[in-house]
Order: C-alpha cells, then sequence, then structure tokens
C-alpha cells in the first residue's frame, strides 16, 4: 500500500518536474520573440514615440529577463535530473528489496533488527 502511494507521489512530482521545465522554456521563448521585435523595430525606427535610450533600455531589459529564464531553465533541467535519477537508484533498491520478500531471504535491514 505504501509503495503504491510512493510511485503515485512519484509520478505526480515527475508531472509537475516536467510542466515547469516546459513553462520555463516557454517563457523563455516568448521573452527572446519579444526581443527580436523589438530589435526589428529598433533597425525600422519603428518606436517613433520612444528615444532612442528607450528602445536601448527595453532591448536591455529584455535580454536580462532572457539570460535570467535561460539561467533558471539549466537549473531546473540539471535539478530535475539528479532528483529523477536518485528517484531510479531508489525504486532499483525497492525491488531488491521486495525480491527478497517475495523469495524468502531478509533484508540487510531486517536482519540487524532480529539481533
Amino acid at each position: 500500500m505504501l509503495l503504491k502511494r510512493l510511485e503515485e507521489e512519484q509520478s505526480i512530482l515527475l508531472k509537475e518536474m516536467s510542466q515547469h521545465i516546459k513553462y520555463l522554456l516557454k517563457q523563455v521563448q516568448e521573452v527572446e520573440s519579444l526581443r527580436g521585435q523589438t530589435l526589428e523595430r529598433i533597425k525600422t525606427s519603428s518606436f517613433s514615440d520612444l528615444t532612442e535610450d528607450a528602445t536601448h533600455g527595453l532591448n536591455s531589459v529584455l535580454s536580462r529577463r532572457g539570460h535570467s529564464l535561460r539561467s533558471q531553465h539549466k537549473q531546473a533541467v540539471n535539478a530535475y535530473s539528479s532528483i529523477a535519477t536518485m528517484e531510479c537508484d531508489f525504486l532499483s533498491i525497492q525491488e531488491d528489496i521486495e525480491e527478497w520478500d517475495d523469495n524468502g531471504f531478509t533484508s540487510p535491514e531486517s536482519e540487524e533488527e532480529d539481533t
């Protein structure tokens, strides 16, 4: 029962991690698109109501935001990858324990409890 609950929680966690990574990637793409549009408008002088400094400032803000989001995305991918690896290791250990129980063997932990 507890193992089933753990597997359900793991599934939920993996979905949430995936959604977070996709969300960050979408945000990066949106900021890059805005930045590209801004650069095009700067080249064509479409920002008639903004000063040159203001348009370059807008470009700078979008550039920094894009950099920040890319950094967050990279950190999330690295963190979630290491968590997923640890989860796989944990499940492998859990499967070994179940095999010991199914075959009538005792795990090292239960042997220590018997002494």
